[in-house]
């Protein structure tokens, strides 16, 4: 029984994963922006690995947060709801303060908080957070993970600058899918 779960949840994943690349492939898709941008969080998570020595390696659940003003319209609950990245369940927290949210494993940071992207970068300094946004300029601000839409399809750029900053151990898998990697 624990192994079919287990098996099933693997497979719900897979298929998560293949509608996130056919989504941001297909221009058509009757998925909306930010339904293709929450998948991307929750799937990114499986193409990063934190320090074990950190809090975010001893958290008991994949946290993914959200700063300022939330534009996924609880789409990023539906899509997390039983979710499991890591081996952990996912929860998803916000926040209009960078309090409580430092340790998360990705912190989506919204385009209400561009004003104050390098404080923000700064104040989580060195902590092993993969930080997202789709405000312009978000990568030369010292952002991980840029999202954006070009010919009406969401992609993603990575700045390595902040992920090795961070910590943080990204996948060659998704380096190959990124539409730019900056070193």
């Amino acid at each position: 029984m624990a192994r079919r779960q287990g098996l099933t949840r693997r497979c719900a994943g897979l298929l998560l994963t293949a509608v996130l690349l056919l989504a941001a492939s297909d221009g058509d898709t009757a998925l909306g922006e930010y339904e293709v941008k929450a998948a991307f969080l929750y799937n990114f998570g499986k193409f990063v690995e934190w320090p074990k020595d950190s809090a975010q390696g001893r958290e008991t659940n994949f946290v993914i947060g959200v700063l300022g003003a939330d534009p996924f319209d609880g789409v990023l609950d539906q899509l997390s709801a039983g979710g499991v990245v890591q081996g952990m369940p996912v929860a998803v927290k916000r926040s209009k303060t960078l309090r409580g949210l430092d340790r998360c494993h990705v912190l989506f940071i919204s385009r209400s908080e561009s004003g104050s992207l390098p404080e923000i970068v700064r104040a989580l300094n060195a902590e092993p957070v993969l930080t997202v946004g789709d405000s312009e300029g978000f990568l030369g601000s010292g952002g991980a993970v840029s999202l954006f839409l070009e010919q009406r399809k969401v992609r993603f750029a990575i700045n390595l600058k902040a992920t090795d900053r961070a910590r943080l151990k990204v996948s060659s898998k998704l380096l190959r899918l990124a539409s730019s990697v900056e070193e």
